[in-house]
């Protein structure tokens, strides 16, 4: 049977796969917000329900199969967590109550968190170093482009199809391949370099919420991810809901997007040094900074949804720079456990993601083309003020 050596090609395009799944699996379906409110007979606002229980087993998942990557190795628990997935998915697709769909939200979130932990902590096993950083900013830009690209997938099957369902059944078959490849994939955690016990396992969690540089590395990526998907999480409202945008429009404004964060990577890939990185991350925090300033007044002046949606590019550029870079660092600091920081990581950037979806949730739609700029410029400027602090000892621990 073929299989994935260690530090392969393939095996860094495997773990781009699984890296892309849980921001698939939040925002394939928000195009089709508004055909679940209507099937289900509730407001579209109550879909917001859904994402919330999708977090919460997120979020639960990635402590429990971090610790277990730690001392079992990361291809065990993705087998495990891919069933799970699937199972789920499969009953999200079939369910006729509301309140299922809620719950097999959260068991959903619980199957497929192994996908952002174990794959992720396959590329710390791996690598080290600037080589490390370089693979990570791949794998991150993916993990940022998945969330832009998702809905874009999901409103081609609504569109195509005019089945929500058709959207869970797409997950379903995502789930399978990446189960499909789990058996092909090398273990790259070895035993000795396995937690001695569970107990173990899990008290790595406290040393790296220890971990100054870390955790506040952490946040300084997430807070700028953050940023990033408050425009996200209320783009199917804004777009489709006030402006009445088709799903050819809604497809083209998040593909904009993901040339901003191409770029970004691509920039990251051919000129990022040991040397350069805290140039890289000035210019990206420049840059979201200035595009965001400039949205808010346009925004509020001219109030085109077009020229709002191409600054917004921009600042999504500018994001991915930041974020790419600061992840790339933070992780690169651990020395043990790295499927636990994988976990802390990944659990923050999701919280931050979910607070920001759930501000959002108060302004109303008429105002959300200033409210989307605004909240990112407070948090990008956290963010910017945070790296800033912090940026001697987070590169001290790294060089």
């Amino acid at each position: 049977m073929f299989k994935v050596r260690k530090g392969s090609k393939n095996l860094v395009f495997f773990v781009v796969i699984f890296v892309a799944l849980p921001p698939f699996a939040i925002d394939t379906y928000i195009p089709a917000f508004g055909n679940i409110a209507t099937a289900f007979n509730v407001p579209i606002s109550a879909m917001a329900i859904t994402i919330s229980t999708y977090l919460v087993g997120f979020g639960v998942g990635m402590f429990f199969w971090g610790a277990l990557s730690d001392r079992y190795g990361r291809r065990k628990i993705l087998i495990i967590g891919m069933l799970v997935y699937i199972a789920s998915t499969i009953l999200c697709s079939q369910t006729d109550s509301f309140n299922t769909l809620i719950f097999m939200r959260f068991v959903q979130g619980l199957g497929d968190s192994p996908a952002a932990v174990a794959a992720m902590a396959i590329l710390k096993d791996c690598y080290r170093g600037q080589k490390l950083i370089k693979t990570m900013a791949t794998m991150i830009m993916v993990f940022m482009v998945a969330p832009i690209v998702a809905p874009i997938i999901g409103s081609i099957i609504i569109y195509t199809t005019g089945r929500w369902q058709d959207i869970f059944h797409f997950l379903t078959i995502y789930g399978v391949v990446l189960l499909f490849i789990t058996f092909i994939m090398p273990e790259t955690l070895k035993p000795h370099k396995r937690s001695k016990s569970l107990l173990k396992s899990f008290a790595v969690y406290i040393r790296h919420f220890l971990n100054g540089p870390f955790i506040l590395g952490a946040m300084t990526g997430a807070l700028g991810f953050g940023a990033m998907f408050s425009f996200i999480s209320a783009s199917s409202t804004l777009l489709i809901e006030y402006y009445h945008l088709g799903y050819v429009q809604f497809c083209a404004i998040f593909a904009l997007n993901v040339l901003g964060l191409v770029f970004a990577s691509n920039l990251i890939r051919k000129k990022l040094t040991p040397h350069n990185r805290i140039r890289f991350i000035a210019l990206g925090y420049a840059l979201a900074i200035v595009s965001v300033l400039i949205n808010i007044i346009l925004s509020y002046l001219a109030n085109n949804i077009y020229v709002f949606v191409v600054l917004n590019t921009f600042a999504t550029a500018g994001f991915a720079l930041t974020n790419i870079t600061i992840s790339s660092v933070t992780i690169d600091i651990l020395k043990e456990g790295f499927g636990a920081g994988n976990a802390i990581m990944r659990l923050v950037k999701f919280i931050v993601a979910g607070l920001a979806g759930f501000l959002l949730s108060f302004i109303s739609i008429p105002y959300l083309m200033i409210g989307i700029p605004s909240q990112q410029l407070v948090f990008v400027a956290l963010s910017a003020g945070l790296f800033f602090t912090i940026k001697d000892k987070l590169f001290r621990r790294v060089n």
